[in-house]
């Protein structure tokens, strides 16, 4: 060996860099991995968890009266538009339709894509609305009479069992349609 074989820096050594290569991309990839699960954690479960159970004897509730009233809606997204058409139709005759609906669009990933959006009467048993955004891929869809979409405390909301308020319920996948008819699941 010759003197200048031996002086070399520790970082120009094949066994180095063979010892310390899987160690730095373990804690590179390490890193990467906790940032991507600390921004795009699950969010499926929610802090309120108890009251919203307690909440679903009510929204079956809802659906039973929506059932009971033969209520249907066809909704018709224009993506080129933006517009969002809805007829509705109830097989009670005595039912009167509301003047205003709420249609709460949820992503089935991520709640920060979810929309309300408020759907007023132009015509007997017609609503439209504005979309905001051009909905892509698959959503689901719930339907209340009236302006729903203020918050409204679930303990509040609990004590109240109004007869008139319904609720129908369905999914759209915007990849094979734009219409889809809700129903009393």
């Amino acid at each position: 060996m010759t003197e200048q074989e031996t002086s070399k820096p520790w970082y120009r050594e094949f066994w180095a860099w063979f010892i310390l290569a899987p160690l730095i991309s373990s804690v590179i990839l390490s890193s990467i991995m906790v940032t991507t699960a600390v921004k795009h954690g699950d969010d499926q479960v929610t802090v309120d968890y108890y009251k919203k159970g307690r909440m679903i004897n009510q929204d079956l509730a809802q659906v039973d009266v929506a059932r009971a009233k033969g209520i249907r809606a066809d909704v018709q997204f224009d993506l080129e538009l933006g517009d969002l058409t809805l007829a509705l139709a109830a097989t009670d005759v005595g039912y009167q339709l509301p003047q205003q609906l709420t249609l709460f669009m949820e992503h089935p990933i991520d709640e920060n894509l979810d929309r309300v959006i408020v759907l007023r009467e132009f015509a007997p048993g017609n609503y439209r609305a504005d979309l905001n955004r051009k909905p892509n891929y698959r959503w689901y869809l719930r339907l209340l009479p009236g302006d729903a979409s203020q918050p409204v405390d679930i303990d509040e909301r609990a004590k109240q069992v109004d007869p008139d308020i319904w609720r129908l319920n369905g999914e759209i996948d915007f990849q094979s349609t734009t219409g889809v008819l809700l129903t009393a699941l």
